[in-house]
């Protein structure tokens, strides 16, 4: 199945270009194929010849494609009554904003290296909208001077509104090859709220080598809607997930695209500030825990009672109240929280030894290293004071 170049011309293009854009529909198309691409756009009469591939060493364009990239196109030459073809009454289903009805168009020589459609040879559209009688709308002729030929890629253009209701004529006016004004492509538009369309094309050849070649009907719909712009200050930890799905994991000013209601783009302004995590690590001093981020809050937790908030315990720093177990602590840094692992203190005996004037708040073993209470070993015992005291606690249990 070939591939389609829908080539919609939208006068207001440019000017739409920033403030709105327009989604296709193909409605209807005939590429002219043995198996015709769909939606297929059937036609009734008999379609004078079809050519596939691209022309000969001896014609007018050696190597031109005969259809678009080599498909098949409808071929009519030494037609001299005109191979008119009616194509079917399209149903056109509500709430389009315009309508296009478009094709390929390429004037050859297939049997010599001169020669082409001259004035006397010409390409016919008529339209017909909601039943009413046939509009001859367009018409390609051949050169004005005698003989011409242009292949698909020729810039010429017939792009015409279906009113007024009245014939317009396009064609080169010198002979031999018209890569200017060969007219390459028709397209007749028509607003979006007809209920029915109907187009009969009809080439019109004198001689066999005066041909014409039409590839890619197609009946679009095009629906008109302006974007629209919105702007979000999001704070974020670590990592923030754009609308689109973006991943950003820095802050700054970035711009996200989704569809809004109308099928257009809604264009997202963030301005993104993206907060680190917590450092959750904590370093213990003998009977107290502390958390090493600074300039957060906190809230010490009970690991052995389901994580429970311990009442009042809300600094940086924590010591149990002479209590053997596991401690966290919650650390929200700018709203953005986590908690630290466990950590176990094991404060049987400390009753036994510690001055309850003093506070301890670093073991040492007797090489000077930070340690955990330990009984029947000797231990350096720093109180918050600053003094040091060496014990040894005997657990004769």
């Amino acid at each position: 199945m070939k591939r389609f170049v829908l080539l919609l011309l939208f006068v207001l293009s440019l000017s739409f270009s920033l403030k709105a854009q327009n989604v296709i529909d193909t409605l209807a198309m005939q590429d002219f194929e043995p198996v015709p691409a769909t939606p297929v756009w059937n036609y009734s009469d008999t379609l004078a010849d079809t050519l596939s591939g691209y022309a000969s060493a001896t014609s007018c364009i050696p190597g031109t494609p005969l259809g678009i990239n080599g498909s098949t196109a409808w071929h009519v030459a030494a037609v001299g009554g005109g191979n008119a073809i009616t194509f079917d009454t399209i149903v056109i289903p509500s709430g389009y904003d315009s309508l296009y009805v478009s094709f390929h168009l390429a004037a050859l020589n297939l049997l010599s290296s001169t020669g082409g459609p001259d004035n006397l040879d010409y390409v016919l559209v008529q339209y017909s909208v909601d039943s009413a009688a046939y509009v001859s709308r367009v018409r390609i002729r051949g050169a004005i001077n005698n003989n011409c030929f242009w292949p698909y890629d020729a810039a010429g253009q017939a792009v015409v509104s279906y009113l007024p209701a009245t014939e317009s004529v396009f064609q080169p006016t010198n002979s031999g090859l018209q890569m200017t004004e060969g007219i390459s492509y028709v397209q007749i538009s028509f607003p979006g709220n007809i209920s029915s369309l109907s187009i009969i094309i009809t080439p019109r050849s004198s001689t066999s080598s005066d041909s014409w070649l039409i590839d890619d009907l197609v009946l679009t719909g095009a629906i008109w809607c302006s974007n629209t712009t919105d702007s979000i200050a999001p704070v974020a930890c670590e990592s923030y997930t754009a609308p689109s799905g973006t991943v950003f994991t820095m802050s700054g000013l970035y711009y996200d695209t989704i569809p809004n209601a109308a099928g257009c783009d809604s264009i997202i302004a963030i301005n993104l500030t993206v907060n680190p995590m917590p450092d959750t690590s904590v370093v213990q001093a003998g009977a107290m825990l502390t958390a090493s981020q600074t300039g957060a809050s906190y809230q010490w937790l009970d690991c052995d009672n389901s994580f429970a908030q311990i009442t009042g315990e809300t600094g940086q720093s924590f010591t149990p109240a002479s209590m053997t177990g596991s401690y966290a602590v919650e650390i929200d840094l700018s709203g953005c929280v986590d908690t630290s692992a466990c950590y176990y203190l094991d404060q049987t005996g400390i009753d036994e030894w510690i001055n309850s004037e003093k506070q301890v708040v670093k073991i040492l073993d007797i090489t000077g290293r930070e340690t955990h209470f330990r009984p029947n070993i000797p231990l350096i015992f720093i109180y918050e004071d600053g003094t040091r005291e060496c014990k040894i606690v005997f657990d004769e249990r």
